[in-house]
This record gives C-alpha cells, sequence and structure tokens, in this order.
C-alpha cells in the first residue's frame, strides 16, 4: 500500500514547492523566470487534483498540503508585491490576511467535521459559498486572484504602449474586479468556519 506521502498528486505538489522556491530566487533579477516559475507552480494546482480524484486519493493529508501551497503562493508573491509597491502596502496586506485566514478556516472546520473537502455544496452553507464552489465561478475568481497579483508584478517592470497597452489596463481592471468579489466570498467562508467551530463545540459528543 503506498504511504499517503508517495500520493501522486502529493507529489505534484512538491514539486509546486520546488518551482515556487526557484521563482522566489530570481523575482529581483530575471521578472521573466519568475512569472515563468510561479505560473507553472500555480497550474500545477489543476494537475494535483485531477490526479487525486484519477488514483483514487484523496486525502485529508493532500487537502492541507494543497491549500498550504496556495496559501504560501499567494503569499509570496503578494508580499513581493507589497514592497514593490509600498504605496499600496495595505492593500497587498489585507489581501494576504484575507486569504490565508479564510482558507485555514475552512479547511480546519472541514477537518473537525470530518470532511475531506473545503469546497462546500451542502444545502446548510450560504448560497454564496455554493455559487461559489458549485460552478466555475470558483475557477474564475480563483483566476482573478492570481491574474491580479501576477499582473501587478508585471507592471512594476514592464510598460506597455498601444494595443498591448490598452489590453494590460483591461485585464488589470478585470483581475482586479474579480479580486474584490473573491474577498467577500473570503469573508463569508470565515463566517461559514466560525459556524462550524460552534456546532463542534456544542456537539453532544465534544460535550462528552
Amino acid at each position: 500500500m503506498v504511504h499517503v506521502l508517495l500520493y501522486y498528486a502529493n507529489i505534484i505538489d512538491y514539486g509546486r514547492i520546488l518551482f515556487l522556491l526557484w521563482a522566489m530566487a530570481v523575482y529581483q533579477s530575471n521578472p521573466l523566470a519568475f512569472i515563468f516559475f510561479y505560473v507553472v507552480s500555480a497550474a500545477l494546482d489543476a494537475v494535483d487534483g485531477m490526479a487525486a480524484r484519477h488514483f483514487h486519493q484523496t486525502s485529508n493529508v493532500g487537502m492541507v498540503l494543497d491549500m498550504s501551497i496556495d496559501r504560501m503562493a499567494y503569499l509570496v508573491i503578494q508580499a513581493i508585491n507589497f514592497i514593490l509597491f509600498p504605496q499600496y502596502a495595505n492593500v497587498y496586506l489585507t489581501l494576504i490576511i484575507l486569504d490565508g485566514v479564510s482558507h485555514i478556516a475552512m479547511v480546519s472546520s472541514s477537518l473537525i467535521s470530518g470532511k475531506t473537502t473545503h469546497k462546500l455544496k451542502d444545502e446548510d452553507t450560504h448560497w454564496l459559498l455554493r455559487l461559489y464552489y458549485g460552478t466555475h465561478l470558483l475557477f474564475t475568481l480563483c483566476l482573478c486572484s492570481e491574474g491580479f497579483a501576477v499582473i501587478s508584478y508585471i507592471t512594476y517592470y514592464y510598460q506597455f504602449e498601444g494595443i498591448l497597452g490598452v489590453l494590460h489596463k483591461a485585464l488589470f481592471v478585470f483581475f482586479a474586479a474579480g479580486t474584490f468579489v473573491k474577498q467577500v466570498i473570503n469573508v463569508f467562508q470565515i463566517q461559514h468556519a466560525a459556524k462550524q467551530y460552534q456546532l463542534f463545540l456544542d456537539s453532544p459528543k465534544k460535550k462528552a
């Protein structure tokens, strides 16, 4: 029997960490290399989930590992933007805090509830969270969140003119709008997690 740490999906996640470390090493000296390594690491996030489902290797370890790497990656690029754009430091700091707190709260509340995923579709879940996790809205807003982080980084190192300039501004506005909506979702995630904690604390099993 294969050890959970050697599940294919988890091995992919180890690769994500390596790409992220390479990105961190070159973010000042080689912006293009940083973007490449970061995007590859982010893209593998979709692959690990498919691998886990295909090989029937879903686990709590994999859920926590996947979420931890996601948060670590987002923290890295937004921390870099925090450094590059001190005038917008509060914006990037807020994004880091909301992203980290909401996902850690969701995953931990899922674990105490005995679930193997924090992606909620239950009837007792707020309709906005059901919409988020039950449709392509999840992928769209995650793409916007990552896109906003990457395009912020790109803006510091590169200037675009003409058609590329217009496209750059359009993408920036689109990703920024999607990122704002995702922060609203994050607030609801924190609220839902708090309710799950309260249910756990009030449960007869816990009291016993």
